[in-house]
């Protein structure tokens, strides 16, 4: 829980990746991921400046069938990519095309981003949120023990996996349609984040 984002981000959207994988091959279909990966340009700093305005850009991350079968390779490959999109300065670029939410309509900018994406937008959605802006274990004389963000479900993969930080604690929501996951779907996916961290951590 300590790793810093360019440490857990890798690490944690292999496992994610993994999983996903898993249940894309037991529902018949072959697991080549195409996974958007969203990030706030903010420093974690808050200011007026970047309260009221719209930091978000993101990553995209594409594995195949092969690299999923092993997580160092996973790790390894999302690493490659994601030091290549730094480099080549995608987060900053997407963050600009970004910028148009705040001068057109949200209903047409929803038509050129599905004019843009026409087949697929991606497998599933994957955020890593950060330390919560939040710093302190207090609110109104209450004691706050965690937070938890409530994402929307992402209308273009129907399925999100969403990481977020406070006091030292990692939190996963898992916004989905019924038509991705079920109900036993779930159950593995808290089997499988259990048994992971048993056998990361002991």
């Amino acid at each position: 829980a300590e790793a810093g984002f360019l440490l857990f981000m890798p690490y944690s959207l292999a496992v994610m990746s993994q999983f996903f994988s898993k249940i894309c091959s037991r529902k018949g279909h072959e697991p080549n991921l195409l996974i958007p990966c969203t990030t706030d340009l903010r420093s974690n700093k808050l200011s007026i400046g970047n309260m009221f305005f719209n930091y978000s850009s993101g990553f995209f991350f594409g594995l195949s069938s092969k690299a999923l079968v092993d997580r160092a390779e996973t790790l390894q490959n999302l690493k490659v990519q994601f030091f290549d999109q730094t480099k080549n300065k995608t987060p900053i670029n997407m963050n600009l095309a970004l910028a148009l939410m705040r001068i057109i309509p949200i209903p047409v900018f929803d038509r050129i981003i599905n004019k843009l994406f026409t087949d697929s937008f991606g497998s599933f959605v994957y955020s890593f949120l950060g330390d919560s802006l939040l710093k302190t274990d207090t609110l109104m004389g209450g004691t706050v023990s965690n937070l938890f963000h409530m994402p929307q479900v992402p209308p273009q993969t129907g399925v999100g996996f969403f990481f977020s930080k406070f006091n030292g604690k990692i939190t996963i929501t898992v916004a989905y349609q019924d038509s991705i996951l079920s109900d036993d779907d779930l159950k593995e996916f808290d089997n499988y984040i259990q048994q992971l961290a048993e056998d990361e951590l002991g």
